[in-house]
């Protein structure tokens, strides 16, 4: 409360409702995530901006959602209704393969691979998890190893 309340003073939003306040605050993300000051956040943008464990196919998921009018960027607009890029959630496990799937050949290598896990995990662990769903041990990973069992239409 504290910090809302400081930002509110420095932005000088005494006596406005609390949706203008929420409005800056993700005005205040805009300006952060648009790194080239553009007025538009890119998808790499995007990402770097997502903070904490968030995977990255996560963060895709969410910028598609954002960006409404397919322009490969996010307006201000679209920033804010997406409330600073946390609206949409996870991506369910085939869209993240499909997400994850860079060169789009069907299979996750395991550089593609880190993309569906948190972004703290990485070294060793990343490729313990890699190895083991890798059934076939043949350096990538199906649909099926990944875990989808059905394919949606």
């Amino acid at each position: 409360m504290k910090k809302l309340l400081l930002l509110t003073a420095a932005l000088g939003l005494t006596g406005l409702g609390v949706a203008r306040v929420i409005s800056n605050v993700y005005d205040l993300r805009f300006v952060r995530a648009d790194a080239n000051s553009d007025s538009s956040v890119s998808l790499d943008e995007f990402i770097t901006s997502q903070t904490g464990l968030t995977r990255v196919v996560d963060a895709k998921h969410r910028f598609n959602l954002a960006d409404t009018d397919a322009s490969g960027g996010l307006s201000i607009t679209e920033f804010r209704n997406s409330r600073g890029g946390v609206k949409g959630g996870r991506a369910v496990r085939y869209e993240a393969f499909q997400l994850a799937d860079a060169n789009h050949d069907g299979f996750l290598t395991l550089q593609e691979y880190a993309d569906t896990e948190p972004k703290n995990r990485a070294g060793r662990l990343l490729a313990n998890t890699f190895a083991r769903r890798d059934k076939d041990s043949d350096g990538k990973l199906s649909l099926r190893e990944f875990g989808v069992l059905v394919i949606p239409r």
